[in-house]
C-alpha cells in the first residue's frame, strides 16, 4: 500500500468482496475490523510520537478476534 486510496480500495475488497470483518473509524467492539491510518480521525497519538514509531502512510489497522475455543494437546 503507497496511499490512504489504495488502503481504501482493499478494505472494500476485503470488505465487500472477501467478507472479512468492517471498515471502521476506530478498532474495538466487533469481531473484525480495519482501519485506515490516514483516514481515522481519532488517534491518541501526538505527531512526534507517530514519527518516531514510524507510523506512515498507507498503513492498515486490524482488530481480528477469533470467536471459538482452543484445544491444547
Amino acid at each position: 500500500m503507497v496511499n490512504v486510496e489504495k488502503d481504501n480500495l482493499l478494505m472494500y475488497k476485503l470488505e465487500s468482496i472477501y467478507n472479512f470483518g468492517f471498515i471502521a473509524l476506530s478498532l474495538g467492539y466487533y469481531e473484525n475490523l480495519m482501519s485506515a491510518y490516514d483516514s481515522n480521525n481519532n488517534i491518541a497519538m501526538n505527531p512526534e510520537t507517530i514519527k518516531h514509531l514510524g507510523i506512515v502512510s498507507g498503513l492498515i489497522r486490524c482488530f481480528i478476534e477469533y470467536l471459538g475455543t482452543f484445544k491444547i494437546v
